[in-house]
């Protein structure tokens, strides 16, 4: 049987059928065609890159002004009755040892007297006795009384968690980051197996979630648990966005982009700071760093699935349109189904380089 170039090169001689799947197309090739970096790729950047930093940024640092241990010390009801005679640091001196050394309060122990027989005591001779090194001391019994320069109250000062319970804090930010690890992987695997789209809102749907629970805990321990959760979406509340607007533009491109991405989240740092020192309130700042981000939902109708990932998947006609609309708002234009046409044209150049091809 003779072969001619007409017979050979006809798409009935490759075996291409509907059921047959074809390599997966590189999107760097087709970048030039539909422009590598224009209005399109520019404009995704921006809506959804940028914007991303901010719940990446309050999710993982919001708990620095969520859970704020301010400087304490025993709260003594007694001596409460002698406070428009004297100031808190005289009382202070009076109940609250000094740490080894002379320095600050102990913000856990208290001198054990009976602040009864010592407030009479001030009330006759109107003075306060001088504490004696001798004197024993016990744990606060009656609360704390906590330090409101920064912060008018925190999660932290409303449930009391100092002293013999101060490592549940740091039980928070542990239950984060073993979320963190867990959620790696299970939205690493979401946006590989069902796209970037549908990982990137269910991180945001998590987030929001995670946020609004842990502003409203029974017990720290249920606090601890919200972060956990919240902890699951981090780093793929950021990350995922990063890749989706990485993928649509060229490889030169994307070290500026990197670059620049990193200096807002910088800026959302600082945003994150001012916020906090604003409000001062724990629940304050706890909802607003989770509440707002509901409206990245509407995102959802604005910014579509990666056309890299489409491709990777083989849903040529999903990517198709994608890849219109991109070369279509950066200028370029490009023949109906250009995807079917470019796959089909780097086919013929793979066969006619092939070893098979060159012996016939």
């Amino acid at each position: 049987m003779s072969l001619t170039w007409r017979s050979l090169l006809a798409p009935s001689s490759l075996h291409v059928t509907p059921h047959c799947e074809a390599p997966a197309m590189d999107l760097d090739e087709l970048l030039p065609e539909i422009g590598a970096f224009g209005p399109y790729q520019k404009w995704i950047y921006f809506l959804l890159c940028i914007p991303a930093t901010l719940p990446a940024v309050f999710t993982l640092f919001s708990s620095i002004f969520v859970s704020a241990t301010p400087r304490h010390r025993c709260r003594v009801p007694e001596l409460e009755a002698l406070r428009h005679a004297f100031s808190p640091a005289e009382l202070a001196e009076l109940s609250i040892p000094r740490r080894a050394g002379g320095g600050e309060f102990d913000g856990c122990r208290m001198y054990d007297l009976n602040y009864t027989a010592v407030v009479l005591r001030v009330l006759d001779e109107g003075s306060l006795p001088r504490p004696n090194a001798s004197w024993l001391t016990r744990a606060c019994d009656h609360g704390w009384v906590y330090d409101t320069t920064y912060y008018d109250d925190t999660l932290v000062t409303q449930m009391n968690v100092v002293c013999d319970d101060a490592w549940k804090v740091s039980m928070a930010q542990c239950s984060f980051y073993i979320g963190s690890v867990a959620g790696n992987l299970l939205f690493g695997y979401i946006g590989d197996r069902w796209g970037r789209k549908k990982s990137f809102f269910l991180t945001i749907v998590v987030n929001v979630v995670g946020g609004i629970g842990a502003a409203f805990p029974a017990t720290y321990e249920a606090y601890i648990a919200w972060r956990g959760i919240i902890g699951m979406v981090y780093p793929a509340i950021f990350q995922t966005p990063f890749i989706m607007s990485m993928e649509i533009m060229s490889p030169e491109k994307r070290t500026f982009a990197g670059m620049f991405v990193c200096a807002v989240y910088g800026v959302a740092l600082m945003l994150l700071a001012g916020v906090a020192y604003l409000l001062r309130s724990w629940f304050a700042v706890s909802l607003a760093t989770s509440l707002p981000f509901v409206a990245l939902l509407g995102f959802w109708w604005l910014v579509p699935e990666s056309p890299r990932w489409l491709l990777s998947q083989h849903k040529l006609a999903e990517a198709e349109v994608i890849v219109q609309k991109i070369a279509k708002r950066n200028g370029k234009k490009i023949p109906p189904n250009f995807l079917k046409t470019f796959m089909v044209s780097d086919v013929y150049y793979d066969l006619l380089r092939s070893q098979d091809f060159t012996r016939i």
